[in-house]
Parts: C-alpha cells; sequence; structure tokens
C-alpha cells in the first residue's frame, strides 16, 4: 500500500509540473527530464526473490541538444516469498548522447525529432542489496558498483509528457518501462 502511494504522489508531482509551452525538438539544451519507470528483467538479484518489479527515477539535464547528464536512484523490496525477502536500493550517474536529435542535424531532417528521442547512455552506480534467507536464518548484504550501456527511446504524445523504454545493462535490469516529464528551464 505504501509503494502504490508513493508511486501516486511521484506521478501527480510529475503531472502537476510539467510545463506546457510547445517545443521545436523533444529534446532541447537546458531541459529537465524527470522519468519514474518500473525495470523488468531484474539482474543481480537472489533466485529465490521472485521476479519483482524495481522502481526506478531517472532526472536527467540537456546540457546541449545532443548531450545530456543525469542521476538515477532506485529501490527493489520484495517480501512474502516462501524462501526469504530482498531489499535494495541504488544511485548512480547516466550520460545521454541523443543519437536522433543528431541524425535529424546530420543526416535527414523532418525525422519526427519534436516527438522521438532515441538516445544511448552510460549508467555507473552504488548498489546496496539486502538478502534473508527464512531457512536457515541468514542475511547476506552486498554493496557492489554496477555499471552498464543502455538503449532508450521517448515518444511525446504531448509536448511535455512521454512514455519511454530502456534495454540494455541498466541499473536493475535489462528493461524499463515508464513516463518522462519535461521541465523547461529556459524559454
Amino acid at each position: 500500500m505504501f509503494r502504490k502511494k508513493i508511486t501516486a504522489y511521484i506521478f501527480a508531482l510529475f503531472f502537476a509540473f510539467t510545463a506546457s509551452n510547445a517545443h521545436a525538438q523533444a529534446l532541447e539544451q537546458l531541459d529537465l527530464l524527470i522519468s519514474p519507470g518500473i525495470t523488468f528483467g531484474t539482474r543481480n538479484f537472489y533466485p529465490n526473490v521472485g521476479f519483482g518489479a524495481p522502481m526506478l527515477l531517472n532526472v536527467d539535464f540537456a546540457v546541449h541538444e545532443l548531450l545530456s547528464l543525469g542521476a538515477y536512484g532506485g529501490l527493489a523490496y520484495r517480501k512474502g516469498t516462501a524462501l526469504g525477502k530482498f531489499k535494495a536500493w541504488n544511485l548512480g550517474a547516466r550520460a545521454s548522447f541523443h543519437l536522433w536529435n543528431f541524425l535529424d542535424y546530420r543526416v535527414a531532417p523532418n525525422l519526427m525529432s519534436e516527438e522521438i528521442d532515441v538516445y544511448v547512455a552510460i549508467v555507473s552506480g552504488f548498489e546496496n542489496s539486502n538478502y534473508q534467507d527464512i531457512y536457515p536464518s541468514a542475511t547476506t548484504k552486498f554493496k557492489r558498483f554496477v555499471s552498464g550501456p543502455i538503449i532508450g527511446a521517448r515518444w511525446y504524445f504531448v509536448d511535455q509528457i512521454a512514455v519511454f523504454g530502456e534495454a540494455g545493462y541498466g541499473p536493475w535490469g535489462f528493461f524499463t518501462l515508464g513516463v518522462t516529464g519535461k521541465l523547461w528551464l529556459a524559454q
């Protein structure tokens, strides 16, 4: 129940603070992207805790039309399995190269770059996890460095709100789905 309330609160804030001005491209310099999502195909987790769906929050700042830098954080919690429970959190940095804008500039204009944002990113951070067995009663803790490449895409169905998907060796798993809200810090 707590997780549902937190998720609803994040989405309410997300939609309340998105601006309504029109933009020429999906990503422009000084855009701030806030992207809550859910990860699937988890990796590095114990097999006894089940599939699960960790929550992830990405925040990206566009330093240029082709480059954004940001941070991510996530929470994973799985309780009530027959063999144990699992909880973890992670924090890290990400850098994204916005390939679709580059292709629109250099190769072929009019690639719908005002609606579509395809990007490749590198993520790097720290993960702290805790697994507790029921039989025998034991606790295992991991603290580790995680990093990897991802490829992602956003489709802006309105100027400031998009759905996104990412695939690759991301912070929690191999696939992430969610929504993105865009705030413009300069007009």
